[in-house]
């Protein structure tokens, strides 16, 4: 099974290196991660297939710890994998490619092997939000790549970026500034998960997702095109419907997500059996952290992260490198 990783993870590593050489050379490369959502807005399918190294690595760590026996060669391989999953996602210039892999390796750890302590969880826990506040800070001060050396562009004060704490509650506060909705979106903001997969080339104008509605709406286009606000649940439901209609929308819409997710794990209880399946339950933490996503982050993009970049991905994926056959989807715990 692991020799099919390493042979899937040929496909991000190449795509990786066709962005790069796409972009022009690797300094031109990093320069471009601060403006990436233009700058490599035509690069879809490529990017899509690098994004697979989250799916590929996730998998080989479910792999170590449940089919074959903890050694030290298949951890020095793990580890060499681990590190080009880490060094592709840091090229992303996105803080959750990065971090959220260790949270699905603890929580199924959690879940499926032993209870992780709440010591160890919250050393984890510190260890990832100083990692993002750090990621952030770096992006936001913008780098470049000469002379085999990484430098700043410009000069920022030498702080940790904690925004991020408050980010998500920005586009909510933002609205009750404005106080008005004058011109609501009606729900198609929600129709831009399906639109979104279109590829731009294909259908240059398709709509606009909430986040970008929001950040030239009620924003000004603070980012002139390069970076948008994230709407959250509530938020999205406000510029669709108004701030009454938009508020009980948003919560309906957040407390049947949760029922569903609550009602899929107390079905299979994976974590309380001696058998369960085991396709389930390695998607249990993309469903866990995706559903409460909703409460901070842009619909369209958590929807197709969760569905397309996680779930479907890893399906896909699981089939080839595990295979259907049921004595591996049952697993003894």
């Amino acid at each position: 099974m692991e020799r099919r990783i390493w042979v899937l993870s040929l496909i991000p590593i190449l795509a990786q290196f066709y962005l790069i050489n796409s972009i022009g050379d690797f300094s031109s490369f990093i320069s471009s991660i601060n403006s990436r959502v233009v700058s490599w807005q035509s690069f879809g399918v490529a990017i899509l297939l690098i994004k697979v190294i989250n799916v590929l690595n996730y998998l080989y760590f479910i792999i170590i710890i449940k089919f074959h026996p903890i050694n030290k060669r298949n951890i020095y391989l793990y580890l060499v994998h681990l590190i080009i999953f880490i060094g592709i996602s840091l090229l992303s210039g996105s803080r959750s490619t990065l971090l959220w892999n260790f949270v699905f390796m603890l929580m199924f750890y959690n879940f499926s092997i032993k209870k992780v302590s709440l010591r160890w969880a919250t050393i984890g826990s510190i260890c990832i939000l100083i990692t993002a506040s750090f990621i952030g800070f770096i992006r936001s001060s913008g780098i470049k790549y000469e002379n085999n050396t990484f430098s700043i562009q410009k000069n920022v004060d030498q702080k940790l970026e904690f925004s991020n704490f408050s980010y998500g509650i920005v586009p909510l506060e933002k609205l009750f500034e404005k106080n008005v909705i004058s011109d609501p979106e009606y729900g198609w903001t929600y129709i831009t998960a399906i639109t979104n997969l279109v590829p731009r080339s294909i259908w240059p104008d398709k709509p606009p997702s909430g986040g970008v509605i929001i950040t030239e709406k009620y924003f000004d286009n603070r980012y002139d095109g390069y970076s948008y606000f994230t709407t959250g649940v509530i938020s999205e439901a406000i510029i669709n419907f108004g701030f009454l209609f938009g508020i009980v929308f948003g919560l309906f819409q957040m407390s049947v997500l949760l029922i569903l997710l609550a009602q899929f794990a107390k079905k299979r209880l994976f974590f309380q059996r001696k058998n369960y399946n085991m396709f389930e339950a390695s998607i249990y933490p993309f469903l866990l952290v995706g559903v409460c996503s909703y409460l901070y982050t842009e619909f369209t993009t958590n929807t197709i992260s969760l569905f397309v970049y996680k779930i479907f991905e890893f399906y896909i994926i699981y089939l080839f490198v595990v295979g259907p056959r049921n004595n591996y989807f049952i697993v003894q715990k």
